[in-house]
């Protein structure tokens, strides 16, 4: 190989690995960080409810960021408004949400030292909204379940609501 080709081949490289570097540092750059906390309305109970993950939409829809939280069990008595129990930090690229959506596998109520399984009417919990998530920034959710009519004694269900605290 000539010089000439050895320095050109050389620039062609340097080129591409200048953009691919920028690239890297231009999307590392333009995620925020979401921090989800848990709490819930009030309930004269035990109440255990396990959480395997949160997912968050992207507003085109095609877009889905999963967080899985390890199966995490909690006792939403312990996390009563004004209390909050936090799962941690992810990290998303910048833009517009429009759902979180935590995904459950087990609930329990202990009424009096009795425990009770409750069938869960769905998988998840949801809330929608037009979440904004900017770069470089952390953007703080507190989700509450609401317990009060979404406990179900009788048929032993859970009706996981949620709603968006600030």
């Amino acid at each position: 190989m000539k010089p000439i080709q050895i320095a050109g081949f050389l620039i062609v490289v340097l080129i591409i690995v200048g953009f691919v570097g920028y690239s890297y540092y231009e999307i590392e750059n333009s995620n925020g960080i979401v921090n989800i906390s848990i709490t819930s309305s009030g309930y004269n109970a035990q109440f255990n409810l396990t959480f395997t993950s949160i997912d968050l939409r992207s507003s085109n829809y095609s877009l889905w960021t999963n967080y899985s939280t390890g199966g995490t069990t909690i006792d939403l008595a312990d996390y009563e408004v004004p209390g909050n129990f936090q799962f941690g930090s992810v990290s998303l690229i910048e833009g517009n949400y429009t759902m979180i959506r935590l995904n459950l596998t087990n609930a329990e109520l202990t009424e009096n030292g009795v425990a009770h399984k409750l069938n869960l009417l769905h998988s998840y919990a949801y809330v929608t909204g037009d979440f904004v998530i900017p770069a470089k920034v952390t953007t703080y959710f507190t989700l509450e379940f609401q317990l009060s009519g979404n406990i179900n004694m009788t048929t032993h269900t859970f009706n996981p609501v949620i709603q968006v605290l600030n």
